[in-house]
């Protein structure tokens, strides 16, 4: 199974998944690294708070923190991974999309 950083082709075809999926992914692992300042792959509590603070200024979110990471870390473990991250933007988008619709 292809990881989610793997080439675009890979995910298409593994996936059945279309060109703006596959950019969605990637732009989500991008803005991920971004806030994985230690680069372990994982967004940890001190990392998540300016995560959380980039979304509130961008409008993304504007709930309580705690509530916006238990929607992202959705196995509990206080982190939240690459996946949860990918899972959680994927969701946004298509929640974005449907409004325009």
């Amino acid at each position: 199974m292809p990881a989610v950083g793997e080439s675009g082709g890979g995910l298409r075809a593994s996936f059945g998944l279309s060109d703006a999926e596959v950019e969605v992914r990637h732009k989500a692992k991008a803005l991920f690294e971004e806030f994985d300042k230690d680069h372990n792959g994982v967004i940890d509590k001190t990392e998540f708070d300016a995560l959380y603070e980039s979304l509130r200024e961008a409008g993304v979110c504007s709930g309580d923190k705690e509530a916006v990471l238990k929607g992202l870390d959705t196995d509990h473990n206080g982190l939240v991974s690459l996946n949860e991250y990918v899972q959680w933007f994927v969701r946004l988008d298509r929640m974005k999309a449907n409004d325009v619709d």
